[in-house]
């Protein structure tokens, strides 16, 4: 038998090695009305989508003396899910940015809900200090509040990392966009923060993808598979992608974008979008044009790394 092979998937430890890289072949003796199973252990050399379109089946008697050749169609498709990278660990603040980092962060203080104090760092509004505590103790104490638990997030994914785009695929960046993506987007489903996705790329025959926000396991393995399944071909320059977007800012409190470079055709829809929603936060894998932002509504991280 000879099984097509999509390419970057390989066999672990099999003894019939791929031909070509293309075909994976075995042979076996059978017997009247005798079945055999086998398995084998595969890997993948990267995230994507893999479809097994067909296999060739090659039978005869025990002689050899009669053969026949079958071929069919399989048209199974494995999907290879992006790596996590914690972007509690990797994320880096940009400009004056400071405290913990977590999902949370992205979305809403809850003026209504105080949960305690803590020391000014110099960067919280004064509105929030706490004064009768700050003349108690003799140092500036804020108010800590919860987080809203009405808060939707839209998690919006770039895979554009040129302009023009057709120039050049920056591999490493739009990797770790979707990896840190996916990080976010289960931390989301864990601490019960309904969240939606949208990837400007081109997954299947589909030009737009755009999943509104959920937290049930089935919306979670939507997200999921879409990040799977995210190639390298934009469905429109991320600016237009924006466009786009902008009619659905109204069913979401925060917006997250996740991009591998901010580009100068970028900055006049990201102040646009900044004024649209409650909160905006830039997670982008290079420092370039993030000075040409305004820091009204927006909140910048840098993916560490060697990137810059």
């Amino acid at each position: 038998m000879f099984l097509e092979v999509p390419k970057g998937m390989y066999f672990k430890n099999a003894k019939n090695k791929i031909r070509d890289e293309q075909y994976f072949g075995f042979q076996t003796v059978l017997m009247p009305y005798q079945r055999r199973i086998r398995d084998y252990n595969v890997g993948f050399k990267k995230r994507g989508l893999y479809i097994i379109h067909s296999a060739s089946l090659q039978v005869g008697d025990i002689l050899g003396l009669s053969t026949k050749d079958v071929s069919f169609n399989m048209n199974r498709s494995i999907i290879v899910l992006p790596r996590k990278l914690n972007f509690e660990e990797i994320l880096l603040p940009y400009g004056s940015t400071m405290g913990n980092i977590s999902v949370k962060r992205f979305i809403l203080d809850d003026p209504t809900m105080i949960i305690g104090l803590r020391e000014y760092t110099g960067f919280e509004p004064q509105k929030h200090i706490h004064w009768p505590t700050s003349l108690r103790l003799n140092k500036l104490m804020v108010k800590n509040f919860d987080y809203t638990t009405d808060s939707t997030v839209m998690v919006v994914v770039n895979v554009e990392s040129y302009k023009p785009f057709y120039y050049s695929i920056d591999y490493r960046r739009i990797e770790a966009c979707i990896s840190v993506t996916r990080d976010i987007c289960e931390k989301f489903h864990d601490n019960n923060i309904p969240y939606g996705i949208a990837v400007n790329s081109q997954i299947t025959s589909t030009n737009v993808e755009v999943i509104h926000y959920g937290l049930t396991e089935y919306h979670k393995y939507n997200v999921l598979k879409m990040l799977g399944m995210a190639d390298y071909n934009i469905s429109m320059p991320f600016e237009d992608y924006l466009e786009y977007l902008m009619p659905i800012c109204s069913n979401y409190s925060s917006f997250v974008l996740i991009l591998p470079k901010v580009f100068k055709e970028y900055v006049q829809n990201i102040e646009k979008l900044s004024k649209q929603i409650n909160k905006l936060t830039i997670i982008t894998a290079s420092k370039e044009n993030l000075e040409l932002l305004s820091k009204d509504n927006i909140e910048t991280f840098i993916i560490g790394g060697d990137f810059n």
